[in-house]
């Protein structure tokens, strides 16, 4: 889980806030467009920590460092599969 649920990455928020965005959007008659970056680990420093289960920590040789942040390398085999 995003640290934006509970502030603490891969921490359960004890719900599903995809199933809340969309409860709420189609209550107010709206349709819902979920935009998901599968690479991003890191951004800009954030979060600041990166949870133990993190591909960053657990498989170092799959992540890119970039001066933005840190991502799942696409062109890795392991990371495609």
């Amino acid at each position: 889980f995003s640290h934006l649920c509970t502030g603490t990455q891969g921490q359960d928020p004890g719900f599903d806030p995809l199933a809340v965005l969309v409860e709420t959007a189609h209550a107010q008659g709206l349709t819902l467009e979920a935009w998901i970056n599968p690479y991003r680990l890191q951004a800009n420093g954030t979060p600041a920590e990166l949870c133990a289960q993190s591909p960053a920590l657990l498989h170092p040789n799959w992540v890119k460092h970039t001066a933005t942040g840190l991502y799942l390398d696409p062109a890795s085999i392991k990371v495609q599969q």
